[in-house]
């Protein structure tokens, strides 16, 4: 069985660091930091990074959706197909954008495991003080604290087990732990 994994999170919760370490541990996934897009797209296309797009052709794009989440779904339609594991790093913060990666996930048949960083905002706001992240990622939020107190707050859906094939909790560096070597095992015996 094939593999398509998703970190589910808030700002600063370690989805890119979760990614980072599968990867070092296990050199033939595929790592998609979504992160890196739009920092790309922010940098270089400021003008075109939350335009929304009108339809290319009758059965192409659909209007409302922004260049830089028509390319990311690209990318991932395409790593899809090939035989690699596939890891997303990005808040995944609602349930339709998680539905449609479950769609996507079955369509080039993969299992979805989703990996829900479910970190307390007290704890969220400790990293973000001690972080010295900068601030491309950030679009409307001036500031990180700004993004989780109020952006996130607003848009986040709390994911369900349903959502998925497999699913993880993540509340602690115990269960952390735990869920990488479950994702790394589950990895090398379907290879």
């Amino acid at each position: 069985m094939k593999y398509t994994i998703i970190t589910i999170g808030k700002t600063h919760s370690g989805k890119t660091t979760f990614g980072k370490d599968i990867k070092q541990r296990f050199s033939d996934i595929i790592f998609f930091d979504a992160d890196i897009l739009g920092d790309f797209f922010k940098i270089h296309y400021p003008w075109m990074y939350n335009q929304e797009l009108l339809p290319l052709n009758e059965e192409g794009m659909t209007a409302g959706k922004s260049l830089e989440i028509v390319t990311r779904l690209e990318i991932l339609e395409k790593a899809s197909q090939t035989k690699y594991p596939l890891l997303i790093s990005a808040s995944h913060a609602s349930s339709e954008t998680r539905k449609t990666m479950l769609e996507l996930a079955h369509t080039y048949n993969r299992n979805l495991i989703l990996v829900f960083f479910n970190y307390s905002e007290e704890f969220l706001l400790e990293r973000i003080k001690n972080s010295g992240r900068d601030r491309v990622s950030l679009t409307e939020s001036k500031t990180y604290e700004n993004l989780l107190l109020n952006k996130q707050k607003q848009i986040f859906e709390t994911p369900t087990a349903d959502e998925a094939d497999i699913f993880f909790e993540i509340t602690d560096n115990e269960s952390l732990e735990c869920t990488k070597q479950q994702i790394l095992n589950l990895i090398s015996s379907s290879l």
